[in-house]
């Protein structure tokens, strides 16, 4: 697994840690299950969602399916102290247990601080947000293959 960068832009605010950074992070997962379980799968990681439901410091914490057998997972947390505290709780180490007996080849995950967003608050201190340019006329990328 990668370690999280820090991004200058991108700080939320210090508490009383003495500067620690705390960063928002967030973790980016792609994996594909075996053949024939991705009903289990589908199963285990709705289960997964519902034990990080109430957990401190989990802000966005969700799986998706692509085509056939491919899975993709997104988590937003308050900072890596979060994500140390959610990878250690009982429900992550029982459903890393049996996601092994269900993925096909070990996952790519991606651990990063995320740098824009609609629709997360990722705390961005105001005097180097006011300092970004920002351009209405920005580059659109199609993504429907029209031209």
């Amino acid at each position: 697994m990668r370690r999280a960068m820090s991004y200058p832009g991108n700080r939320v605010k210090e508490d009383d840690r003495d500067g620690a950074d705390v960063s928002k992070v967030s973790v980016m997962c792609n994996f594909k299950c075996r053949d024939g379980k991705a009903l289990e799968m589908e199963a285990l990681l709705a289960d997964m969602v519902e034990a990080a439901l109430d957990e401190k410091g989990v802000e966005v914490y969700s799986f998706h399916r692509g085509e056939e057998n491919e899975f993709w997972f997104f988590a937003l947390l308050h900072d890596r102290d979060a994500m140390r505290r959610h990878n250690q709780t009982a429900a992550v180490v029982a459903f890393r247990a049996e996601f092994d007996n269900l993925v096909a080849s070990p996952p790519r995950v991606s651990v990063t601080v995320p740098v824009a967003a609609i629709g997360l608050e990722l705390d961005v201190d105001e005097h180097i947000a006011a300092e970004r340019p920002r351009s209405r006329d920005a580059a659109r990328i199609d993504l429907t293959g029209a031209t």
